[in-house]
Order: C-alpha cells, then structure tokens, then sequence
C-alpha cells in the first residue's frame, strides 16, 4: 500500500487521457477546448464523481475563458428540465 495509483486509457466520449483529470493538470491546463472536454466529462460524471475536481475544471475555465460554450450549454440543458 502507499503506492501511487496511475490511471491509464482515455474517457470514452472525448478521448482524453484519464491522467488529465487530475488537480496538478487541471490546475496547469491553458489549452480551453480540452478544459471545456475535462468539465464536461466531470459534469456528466461518466468518469466518476470528482466535485472538487469538476469545480477546480470550471474555475479554470472561468479564468481563461469566461464565456466559454459549457457554460451556455449548462445552462440551456437545466433549463429544459
């Protein structure tokens, strides 16, 4: 026990590493079209459940593209609910 745990293989809708949903890559991520796959794959929780994950993805994205389409797209699927 005490070993690192790595994750290997890509999500299954976007094709991106597991690795990259991480704190450390997330945190150092600039490149906004692979946040924007990151917190929707958080957001729909295909992967698992990370909550301080998926907001650490969408203050980033927050902070790089404040009027980023995964916001709209948020917000237009709540509001047909």
């Amino acid at each position: 026990m005490g070993e690192a745990v790595y994750m290997t293989g890509n999500t299954k809708k976007y094709d991106i590493p597991l690795s990259h949903l991480d704190h450390s890559y997330v945190k150092n991520c600039s490149d906004v079209k692979e946040l924007e796959k990151i917190f929707k794959i958080l957001k729909s929780g295909e992967e698992g459940y990370f909550p301080e994950l998926e907001q650490l993805a969408e203050n980033k994205l927050t902070e790089l593209a404040p009027n980023s389409r995964s916001f709209t797209e948020e917000s237009s699927s709540a509001s047909t609910l």
